[in-house]
């Protein structure tokens, strides 16, 4: 593993293509989450974590047991998506992923944010989070709003924007 850390929340960017977009012409709402975890992904590579060791090639796994979303404007096809990630919260055996989704003008898009449960490959049973991975991941925690990141501090619509 890197001694060094990434630049917090981790920022990846990614072009809005024309296979990501609906009838629309707006990203269609699957591909969030296809894209978040490729940032996640992305994040793990950058704290020195090979992707392929965390994602099932140590005997664990991280599977997915919740994700939301929260929609503000959208994403259309030539946009670049701008996505920050950061570890929210890290459990006995789980944790929290934020992801926020802005424009390349900076616009917020949508929020999301999962939860991932650590088992035993072999029984799908939980385990607690690996010692070297909860390492690699406290290295990952969100800032807090009194670190100055107003994106990242957002965690659900704006009274304008809820429905009734």
């Amino acid at each position: 593993m890197s001694a060094e850390s990434p630049p917090l929340p981790f920022e990846a960017r990614f072009p809005v293509r024309f296979h990501d977009v609906d009838h629309a012409g707006i990203i269609f709402f699957a591909k969030i989450l296809e894209y978040c975890h490729v940032a996640f992904e992305d994040l793990i590579a950058a704290l020195g974590y090979a992707p392929g060791r965390f994602f099932g090639g140590e005997g664990f796994g991280a599977p997915f047991v919740h994700a939301g979303a929260n929609f503000f404007a959208p994403l259309r096809h030539g946009d670049v998506m701008v996505i920050r990630v950061c570890i929210a919260r890290l459990g006995r055996s789980s944790m929290g992923v934020k992801y926020t989704l802005s424009n390349q003008d900076g616009v917020l898009c949508t929020e999301v944010s999962t939860t991932q449960a650590f088992v035993d490959m072999a029984t799908m049973k939980p385990i607690p989070i690996p010692t070297q991975v909860r390492r690699l991941l406290e290295r990952a925690i969100c800032p807090t709003p009194a670190d100055g990141d107003p994106v990242m501090e957002r965690s659900s619509p704006s009274p304008s924007r809820r429905s009734s």
